[in-house]
């Protein structure tokens, strides 16, 4: 096309280039918001394991008291799961996410809806960024605790 004196050529689109510069802007600000996800999915599961004990805690404090009978919450480290004893479904943590004890756990409460055993009752949970099995300093954790009238905490 042959310009025109005191006429100015209209671009329609984006050259090569620019696309190019616009492509390598939105890598370099996904490259640098993938560890900021990982990060915040991880803190996400831990949350969501610490409510999912403290809700099956206090569903089993319910049952106790309208059933007029003990129940237990039975937390097992080695499966990574946890339920209502008795019950036939229970919960898994989520990947990567851990008790921080070894063995079994007992939660009771009695028909009152106290907690029977050495109270306060804390339950540690933890995010295995490693994959060890174990609470290493700096891996987040949070803890759950049960007081002697069955109120759940987590902090």
């Amino acid at each position: 096309m042959i310009l025109q004196a005191g006429k100015e050529r209209h671009k329609m689109g984006f050259t090569l280039l620019e696309l190019l510069v616009v492509l390598v802007i939105m890598s370099m600000i996904i490259a640098m918001s993938v560890p900021a996800f990982s990060t915040y999915q991880r803190g996400a599961r831990l949350r969501s394991a610490s409510r999912e004990i403290s809700s099956a805690i206090m569903l089993a404090r319910t049952q106790a008291i309208t059933l007029r009978k003990e129940r237990a919450v039975v937390f097992v480290e080695a499966d990574r799961e946890f339920g209502i004893a008795g019950d036939e479904e229970g919960w898994t943590l989520p990947p990567g996410i851990r008790f921080n004890f070894t063995g079994t756990y007992e939660v009771l409460l009695t028909p009152t809806g106290r907690v029977e055993g050495v109270l306060p009752l804390r339950i540690k949970i933890f995010s295995d960024e490693n994959g060890n099995g174990i609470w290493d300093t700096g891996e987040p954790q949070r803890e759950i605790t049960v007081g002697a009238l069955g109120h759940v905490e987590i902090n």
